[in-house]
């Protein structure tokens, strides 16, 4: 349970890439990037990046006694700051993470058409070109690749779709290739799949 509980936080805070969050005083802002179990915290005012291998004992001692008092964790992290205002948003009612019975799920489909839709504009769809051919236009979860006519079955899907991220300002190393099938699946839960959750929902099926 807690290692499930642990990958929903994991995948939550990929939603909040980008963004700028406030700290769990409220007196400063600063972004967040996931890196393996791990993440890279940016205060907005240093820009200075400061990298925390390991997120799982702060959840896990966070889990243990609930406080949100960063006091109460000097002597685990100097980012407690960081991670109670992740925490904090992890637990409120309106961000548990939802998972939809079914592709066709109206909501599930809503989340697809708008990474298809952001593709369609001019820029987006240089981007989105990039990516395919940087992938080999293949799908980069179950490795599927087909050409018919000339044209490649296969979709770029955003890692943290704009619905969820907020984000305005996209780069490659966001994007992925799925083929059609895998790229309807990451829209099953909302925040999306992960690309490794992806792989394990493949994997066991």
């Amino acid at each position: 349970m807690a290692d499930s509980q642990f990958q929903d936080f994991m995948t939550f805070v990929r939603s909040l890439a980008h963004k700028q969050l406030p700290t769990i005083g409220g007196k400063s802002t600063f972004t967040v990037e996931v890196v393996g179990d791990g993440f890279i915290f940016t205060p907005e005012s240093s820009g200075t990046r400061r990298k925390s291998s390991n997120a799982k004992p702060f959840f896990e001692r966070h889990r243990a006694n609930g406080s949100y008092k960063t006091t109460d964790y000097s002597e685990k992290s100097v980012n407690a700051s960081y991670y109670l205002s992740l925490l904090k948003r992890f637990y409120a009612n309106d961000n548990k993470v939802v998972e939809f019975d079914s592709v066709n799920s109206p909501e599930a489909i809503e989340g697809y058409l708008l990474d298809f839709q952001y593709f369609k504009l001019k820029r987006n769809k240089s981007l989105a070109d990039e990516c395919k051919k940087r992938d080999d236009y293949k799908c980069q979860a179950c490795g599927f690749k087909l050409s018919v006519n000339g044209k490649y079955a296969i979709e770029c899907h955003h890692k943290f779709p704009l619905s969820e991220s907020g984000k305005t300002k996209t780069k490659l190393s966001d994007l992925i290739s799925l083929c059609p099938t895998c790229h309807r699946l990451t829209h099953l839960r909302q925040p999306a799949l992960s690309i490794t959750e992806l792989k394990r929902v493949l994997k066991n099926a």
